[in-house]
């Protein structure tokens, strides 16, 4: 049948809206990583994401901690970006801002979301729970543009790892995109 044979073709969510950024902050609030997916402003990302976190706090208060869920959903619309969050059991924040003005504000599914954010929470556990990586770097590698230099005493294969998981988060974001 055409119709199923379109239903399945058809992507996801990728034609509804885009993936503006990731983050991943710590318990304390502190970011351990940013990307942005758009060109939009930094600083921007950094007010949409902080606004983020007024919302897992929340859910992180102490009557809530019996009917706390990982998916927070979605957790604000700002200014034609929807930002969703997942919380894991370490108190570790994912963040996903979409553009979805430009789709007239057509969202995705939870199912779809919590998918997402699942995966790259997972591509964070999995980098962390590498032998090789030290715990208090850096997750995001020193820029090639040359703003950013290498921490002192960091290696090559400490570098590696983090270049490893800017194109894990990066192929995840863009399999979510096409697929």
């Amino acid at each position: 049948c055409g119709l199923r044979r379109a239903a399945r073709e058809r992507p996801r969510w990728g034609a509804m809206a885009r993936t503006a950024a990731v983050a991943l902050v710590d318990a304390q609030n502190a970011p351990l990583f940013l990307k942005r997916f758009d060109a939009g402003e930094d600083l921007d990302l950094l007010f949409t994401v902080h606004s983020a976190l007024d919302s897992f706090e929340e859910t992180m208060l102490p009557g809530r901690k019996a009917a706390r869920k990982s998916y927070l959903g979605l957790l604000n619309l700002i200014d034609g970006q929807a930002v969703y969050g997942f919380l894991s059991n370490t108190l570790v924040k994912t963040i996903v801002v979409l553009d979805v003005a430009a789709s007239g504000f057509a969202v995705p599914s939870d199912t779809v979301m919590e998918d997402l954010l699942k995966r790259l929470y997972n591509c964070y556990v999995a980098t962390i729970s590498n032998p090789f990586f030290e715990l208090g770097t850096p997750l995001q590698a020193p820029s090639a543009k040359g703003g950013d230099a290498p921490a002192a005493g960091s290696h090559e294969a400490q570098l590696e790892l983090q270049r490893s998981f800017e194109r894990r988060i990066s192929a995840v974001v863009q399999a979510a995109v096409i697929a």
